[in-house]
């Protein structure tokens, strides 16, 4: 699992998206192993940077890497024996050795969305370099969670609580979001698509007998 984060250049943090992004975190890796792209400009990569973090102490299992788009910058920092700033990892995409140095933290971005599973947006707007990656992640069908949304509930729906249980597989874990999801949203049983997904999961669940769910 590959995650990536973008957000509005003008981002200020609040405890509100601090608490829904660890929210996030927890919803989407659990305790399971994951690498966590970032590409290190501005305040909410900051912001993103410091919650996963602050995450990695509950699940020592996840990676955070640097993403740099300035090879001279890669090569000074990889000097050292390892990183001294909370990064487990600096890299450098070897595609960029051939891009022109002014379109370089552009053409990483692309590479940031094109290996992530899921990326991670806090976007209230058009019309800016997160939205570019934004409508980018959506061209090229990864699943997108923007941590703007006012409510909780719709950080992460049902679908796209479906599109992460294909990545991880139907453990334990992915299902009980996914019975969450659909506690949250009962309306959605109207729905014959969503009903015969909830009885396919009922009927995994059964399988899995040690969930411990409460329907």
């Amino acid at each position: 699992m590959v995650i990536t984060f973008f957000g509005d250049f003008d981002y200020v943090e609040t405890p509100q998206d601090r608490q829904k992004m660890m929210w996030t975190l927890t919803e989407v890796i659990g305790d399971r192993p994951a690498k966590l792209y970032f590409g290190g400009n501005g305040a909410f990569d900051e912001f993103a940077f410091n919650c996963c973090w602050e995450y990695k102490k509950i699940n020592p299992n996840i990676k955070l890497v640097n993403v740099k788009s300035d090879i001279m910058e890669w090569c000074e920092e990889t000097e050292l024996n390892s990183p001294t700033d909370g990064y487990d990892k600096y890299f450098f995409p070897p595609m960029l050795l051939e891009t022109p140095r002014k379109f370089a933290a552009s053409h990483r971005n692309f590479y940031m969305v094109e290996k992530a599973h899921i990326v991670i947006f806090y976007i209230k707007r058009e019309n800016t370099a997160a939205y570019n990656m934004y409508e980018y992640a959506h061209y090229t069908k990864k699943i997108t969670v923007n941590l703007a949304q006012e409510n909780m509930s719709d950080v992460i729906s049902v679908d796209i609580a479906l599109a992460i249980t294909r990545i991880w597989g139907n453990g334990d874990y992915s299902l009980t979001n996914l019975f969450r999801r659909f506690r949250a949203h009962k309306e959605l049983l109207e729905d014959p698509d969503y009903k015969r997904l909830y009885d396919e999961i009922l009927e995994e669940s059964y399988k899995n007998y040690h969930m411990n769910i409460i329907l």
